[in-house]
């Protein structure tokens, strides 16, 4: 049976556009959940970071902490897909981002999150003693 060389190319160019249109998506995703969380805030400091582990997937942290640095408020975004979505994780509520900043992230025992979640608390530290 022959190969249609021109039906292959067809399927691998509408599996790329569908590939963009779904990452355009999720950019479009991450771009509102930051603008929300930014304008929710009536005062204090928002970080976000990110861990990517090849294959396995990776996480964005994103943390918004008061301004005496305690955590209010953590939403975080993992996995591989592009359909993946944002959710609350509140194991960090109520912690100093200085505690979950001294986590070492070359580390490659501690999970892609925690990496994340460390990333974006030394986002915040940098805000709060810049004064942004």
């Amino acid at each position: 049976m022959p190969v249609d060389t021109r039906a292959i190319v067809l399927a691998l160019a509408v599996a790329w556009a569908a590939q963009a249109v779904l990452t355009y998506r999720q950019i479009l995703h991450y771009r509102a959940t930051l603008q929300r969380l930014y304008t929710s805030r009536s005062r204090g400091f928002l970080g976000s970071g990110r861990c990517r582990q090849g294959w396995r997937g990776g996480a964005v942290v994103v943390l918004l902490a008061d301004e005496k640095g305690t955590v209010v408020d953590a939403w975080v975004l993992r996995g591989t897909s592009v359909f993946a979505r944002f959710r609350r994780e509140g194991v960090w509520n109520g912690r100093h981002v200085r505690e979950i900043a001294k986590i070492d992230p070359s580390d490659r025992s501690v999970s892609p999150l925690h990496r994340a979640a460390a990333e974006a608390a030394r986002q915040v530290i940098a805000r709060m003693t810049s004064g942004n």
